[in-house]
Parts: structure tokens; sequence; C-alpha cells
């Protein structure tokens, strides 16, 4: 059974793998050039942030 201490821990962790994935998508848009391609970047992009904030949320529940 997982305690505070562990949720905690994988929440923190989940942060950031968000925080990664929303740098590698800045990384990609500074490569590519192709317009179709570069918005669903900046859609990939957005999402990350949105998780972010979310697991943020989250660790303040903890």
């Amino acid at each position: 059974m997982l305690n505070k201490k562990d949720y905690l821990n994988y929440f923190k962790q989940l942060y950031d793998v968000e925080i990664v994935m929303k740098k590698e998508t800045e990384k990609l848009l500074e490569i590519i050039q192709e317009p179709e391609a570069r918005k669903i970047i900046k859609r990939i992009r957005e999402d990350e942030i949105r998780h972010a904030k979310i697991v943020k949320e989250m660790i303040k529940l903890i």
C-alpha cells in the first residue's frame, strides 16, 4: 500500500516528466518549420503545461 510520501514522490516525478516534455516540444518548435506540424506541437506543448499545473495541484492536496 502506498503512503503519503510515496504519492508525493510519484507526483514530483510526474511533474518532472511534464516539464521535460514541455522543453522537448520547445526544442522541436525551434527546428520544425512545417506549419501544420508546428500547430500540433504547439497544442502538445500547451497540454504539457496544463498537465504540469494539474500535477502541482495534486501535490498541494497531499
